[in-house]
Order: structure tokens, then C-alpha cells, then sequence
């Protein structure tokens, strides 16, 4: 361990300063300013003769400072009256500066000149790199809120914003929302042990949103060289000069049930978003000298529904168990592209054979690939020589769920207390590259198909001759011959991976189903008794045992977390590739209250 390490270091300093000032009864100001500013460090290396991601035999180090700042203040112009006996409202302006700054360098060679000495100035060969940037936001917002005796209540709000980060002409964007609520149970007077209370809401909202920096204008790099003259570089994104701020114009209808004299509880919400000129990052084709662009990529639509049913199972004197259940469904469509594209690549498989695209009149987040060769009844063709043939370019899957949910369970006896949740999704797919990866160098079960019985019956090199007098075996494709009559021609299993995968790029058998049950909490705690602390400056004593991410129930895909994937993005679970397994937690909670 001594001689290969990796480790990190934060110090993070979080400060809030806000300001109340009561002008009048009614009339009322708050001044408000955060900060969160913190540090990273980070430093890596490994002796000569270890092994990295770049497997440099000579030994190799790496080490960066990264510092970040963040400040937002705001304030707030709260006007609250009552008009009359029965209506009340509140009125409020405010505004927001929002300053978010970073910087950092790094540090990395490779090639010790005196063993066990980890220090940058022991490298024979090192290069340094350094970045910064900063955003800033400016927000002026107004709010109110009416309501009517206590059933009735609208709530609408106004905000612009302008942001650093988009072209001065296009810079400023508005939000704006309104909600109603109707409680008819209060005003119509219901009074039942079945409908305990009831709401009805509905509400209609504009949101707005930027980009990062550096995106509209390209930005040169000088490269460390030892030649006698310099070498500059440029950002593999290439720049959008057009940027428009991105709106989403959405709504939503929901209601609040309570049944059963409170023990039952239902909210359930309907909601329909279209996003306009969507920011996205898109993959450019290699002879651009580009590897992608952000871009207003289109506009595309969300809708579905949320639910939750929580009730009070079991009261009793000394024991109760609560249960929730909730579930949702989000369905999308990509409307249109913007310039009239056919279609936009958001992610490519490091092996180039599947893709994330956008296309008009499918959902965001389809996976695109070349299936198998078909006849008209959906049969497989094969080749002369045994072989699947390559087929249509086509939607082979998408990674958006049919249902997601989860199911919490809350018991309690005395001051023992009990909890855990199972969460769970159903449909939606991703593309497993570590599979298609396991197929190709034959370490997978799949792979083992055929093989001895070809083995067993061809000799030679490569085993490509028959041994006389047997009858050749191997594997045989489940499929037809082009002229329809059904395959029974044997093929090399190696030779039958290498060619479905490696040159007919047929990656169909390599989208998974991501359906999946697992025991997601669990948590066991117990409060001292009150009496103990009768007498003492402790109010409360509490000691929990918690865990995470235990196990699963089922996994439509036995072997990999289908939440395992790239990258932690809107898109990043769609493509997999030799993941680590997914953490499991374990800890305890101690908890004292004076």
C-alpha cells in the first residue's frame, strides 16, 4: 500500500448571515447572504512496476488543487394584510445575485528517478494543467398569494433571470407560475368517517434554464513542449454561438384524499412539460476535428402521473405500523430537432456499435444498433457459410422505465423502532457492453455453445478441417438460409462471436432488460427511555443502525446493477461497461439532543 495510493482531502467552510427587519405590522424585509467555498486536493501514484489505467510500467503520479466559491444573496420585500373577514393576502419582491467561481491545477508524469520518493520533482517526465471559470446569475422575482377563508388558495410568481453564460442577446429568460388549490371538503362541509378531508389542486409553470461557460466562443490552450517553439490547442466541443435559454411550459392536476378517519392517505398528480430549445451535448461525426457540440438540440415532451398511498395499518398503545407505497410512470416523446436533423447522437458505446440518438417521434434516451438479418415472419437469415447476416439500423430498446415505486414499512414497539424500503422498476433497457465484451473474447457462458462439439469433430489449423469420418458439429444459429429453408450449418463458436459482433456489428443479444426489485434501506434504532433523563441536560438519546443497497429480490440481469452505468447524467445508464459492484453501506447513528 505504501506504494501505490490514492487519496483525496476537502476543507469546506459554509457561512449564512441573514438580516430580519420588520418595517411594520404588514411590511417586512429579509437580507439574506451564503457562502460555501471548500478545497480538494488530490494525489495518486504508483511504484515502478505497478499498473494504472495507462499500465505505465515506469511508475506514474498525479496530484491537483481544486478550489470552488459560491455566494448567493438575495433579499425580500414581504407585504402581508387581510382584506376583510374572510380574505387574506401577501405580496413580495425580491431579487437574487447568484457568483459561483473555480480554479484549480494539476499535476502528472510518469518515470521515477529514485524509488519510494513520491514527489513531482522525481519524475523524469511531467506536464501541468491549469483552469478556472465563473458564472454569474442575476434574478428579480415577485410573489403572491390570495386565499379565501380556509378552502380556497391561488399562489402566482414571476421571475427574470440573466445569465453570464448566454449571448448577450439572448441572455435573459422569464419564469412565471400559478397555482390553485380547492379544499371542498372544508367548503362544502363534509363531514364523513370515509372522507376525512380532501383537496383538489391544479397549477400552470414557465421555467427557464442556461448553460455552463465557455460554450459560445472557442478557447486556445498552450501544450508544455520541449520543441523550440510553441503549440497551442482548442476544446474537442466545439462552440454554439446561438444559444437560446431552454423553457420548459408545463402543468399538473392532482388531488388529496384522506380517508378512514386520517388512516388512509392518497396524493396523486397528473403533469404534461414541453421543454423548447433543450441544452444537450451531441456527438460530432471525427471529420469535424470536433467530439461534440451543446446545443438547443429540439423540443420534447413529459408526461405522466405520480402517486403515493400512505396509511396507519396497526395503533395500538404500544405498537404501530405505517406503510407507503408509491409509484410513477414518465413518458416522453422527442417532438422535433432543431435545423430539421433527422437525428442527434447524445452517447456512443466505446465500441461504436450502439448509440443513444434523438430522432422526432421516438422517446428521449432510445438506444440505437444493427439488429439480426429478418425474414418476413421475424426468423433470422444466415449466410452460405452458416453465419447471421447484418440487418436494419434500428430502435432497439429505450431506457425509460414502464414503472418505478417504491414500498416503505415503519413499525414501532415502545421505543424500538423498525424500518425498511423496497424499491423497484419495472421495463426499460440498456445496452451492456461488458456482455457483448465477455461474448467476443469467449470468457462468457454464452460463448461455451458449440464449442466442444466442433472441437471434437475438426482438427488442423485453427481447427478449421473435418476429421474424416465424423460428422461436423459446432454451433447452429437458430435461424433460415436466404432461401428459406431452416439452418443447419455448423459454425466455429469463436468465429461466430468475432463475426456476429466484430464485423457485422449486430448488437441486439447486448440490450438488457433493466427490471429489477432490491431492498434499497433498512434501518433498526432505539430511544433511551425519557425517565432516564428526567434530571439531566439530555433531552433525547437515540442509537440507529442503518444500512443501504443490500441485495436484490430480482434482477432481470443476474449479473450487473442495471444503475450501473456510465455516468451519473440524464442518459448515463443507458450503456454499461465492467462497472464496479455497486456499493452497499453500513452504519450507525448516534444521536443526543440537549
Amino acid at each position: 500500500l505504501d506504494n501505490k495510493r490514492n487519496a483525496d482531502e476537502k476543507n469546506r467552510l459554509q457561512g449564512l448571515m441573514v438580516l430580519n427587519i420588520d418595517i411594520t405590522d404588514k411590511l417586512k424585509l429579509m437580507l439574506r447572504s451564503g457562502l460555501d467555498t471548500y478545497g480538494l486536493t488530490k494525489k495518486e501514484y504508483v511504484a515502478e512496476g505497478g499498473t494504472t489505467s495507462g499500465y505505465n510500467i515506469l511508475g506514474t503520479m498525479s496530484q491537483s488543487t481544486d478550489n470552488n466559491m459560491n455566494i448567493n444573496s438575495d433579499f425580500l420585500l414581504s407585504y402581508k394584510t387581510g382584506l376583510g373577514k374572510n380574505f387574506n393576502m401577501g405580496l413580495s419582491l425580491g431579487g437574487q445575485h447568484r457568483f459561483y467561481t473555480w480554479k484549480g491545477i494539476n499535476q502528472g508524469g510518469s518515470d521515477w528517478k529514485l524509488p519510494q520518493f513520491y514527489q513531482m520533482s522525481n519524475l523524469n517526465s511531467y506536464w501541468t494543467g491549469e483552469w478556472q471559470g465563473t458564472k454569474e446569475a442575476l434574478s428579480i422575482y415577485a410573489l403572491g398569494d390570495f386565499s379565501f377563508k380556509s378552502y380556497l388558495y391561488f399562489d402566482v410568481t414571476f421571475r427574470n433571470d440573466w445569465s453570464s453564460t448566454l449571448p448577450l442577446d439572448n441572455n435573459a429568460y422569464q419564469f412565471y407560475s400559478g397555482n390553485l388549490s380547492f379544499l371542498f371538503t372544508d367548503a362544502f362541509n363534509i363531514q364523513s368517517n370515509v372522507l376525512s378531508k380532501g383537496k383538489v389542486r391544479a397549477s400552470l409553470a414557465r421555467v427557464g434554464n442556461d448553460t455552463g461557460p465557455f460554450q459560445t466562443y472557442n478557447y486556445y490552450y498552450v501544450s508544455q513542449t520541449t520543441l523550440p517553439y510553441p503549440i497551442g490547442g482548442m476544446s474537442s466541443q466545439l462552440t454554439f454561438q446561438d444559444f437560446k435559454p431552454e423553457i420548459t411550459n408545463s402543468w399538473e392536476v392532482g388531488t388529496n384524499l384522506s380517508l378512514v378517519n386520517n388512516r388512509i392517505d392518497i396524493d396523486f398528480t397528473y403533469y404534461n412539460a414541453r421543454t423548447h430549445n433543450q441544452i444537450m451535448s451531441v456527438e460530432l461525426a471525427p471529420s469535424t476535428g470536433y467530439a461534440s457540440q451543446k446545443i438547443n438540440a429540439g423540443e420534447v415532451k413529459n408526461y405522466g402521473f405520480e402517486a403515493l398511498i400512505s396509511g396507519k395499518a396497526i395503533v395500538r398503545k404500544n405498537f404501530t405500523y405505517d406503510i407507503s407505497l408509491n409509484f410513477s410512470r414518465n413518458m416522453n416523446t422527442v417532438i422535433s430537432l432543431s435545423n430539421d436533423a433527422e437525428s442527434r447522437v447524445l452517447l456512443e458505446a466505446v465500441s461504436g456499435f450502439a448509440r443513444v440518438e434523438l430522432r422526432a417521434g421516438e422517446p428521449f434516451g432510445s438506444i440505437y444498433g444493427y439488429d439480426y438479418k429478418r425474414n418476413d415472419k421475424g426468423q433470422k437469415v444466415v449466410d452460405k457459410y452458416g453465419f447471421p447476416m447484418q440487418g436494419e439500423y434500428k430502435k432497439l430498446g429505450d431506457i425509460n422505465p414502464d414503472l418505478t415505486g417504491g414500498l416503505s414499512n415503519n413499525f414501532m414497539y415502545k421505543n424500538l423502532s423498525f424500518r425498511f424500503l423496497v424499491e423497484f422498476q419495472v421495463g426499460g433497457e440498456y445496452y451492456s457492453e461488458s456482455r457483448l465484451y465477455h461474448d467476443l473474447m469467449g470468457t462468457s457462458k454464452r460463448s461455451l455453445e458449440g464449442r466442444e462439439e466442433w472441437y471434437s469433430t475438426h482438427e488442423g489449423l485453427l481447427y478449421g478441417k473435418v476429421k474424416p469420418g465424423t460428422v461436423p458439429k459446432g454451433y447452429i444459429e437458430d435461424a433460415v438460409k436466404e432461401d428459406g429453408s431452416v439452418n443447419d450449418t455448423p459454425v466455429q463458436p469463436m468465429l461466430r462471436m468475432v463475426n456476429t459482433i466484430w464485423f457485422q456489428h449486430i448488437v441486439t443479444d447486448y440490450i438488457m432488460e433493466a427490471t429489477n426489485v432490491r431492498l434499497r434501506e433498512l434501518s433498526l434504532g432505539y430511544t433511551l427511555p425519557a425517565k432516564w433523563m428526567q434530571d439531566s441536560f439530555v433531552k433525547k438519546v437515540n442509537l440507529t443502525f442503518t444500512a443501504h443497497n443490500l441485495f436484490f429480490f430480482y434482477n432481470a440481469r443476474k449479473d450487473y446493477d442495471p444503475e450501473s452505468g456510465f455516468n451519473s447524467g440524464s442518459i448515463g445508464n443507458a450503456f454499461e461497461l465492467n462497472p464496479m459492484p455497486s456499493p452497499r453501506s453500513l452504519g450507525f447513528n448516534f444521536t443526543i439532543n440537549f
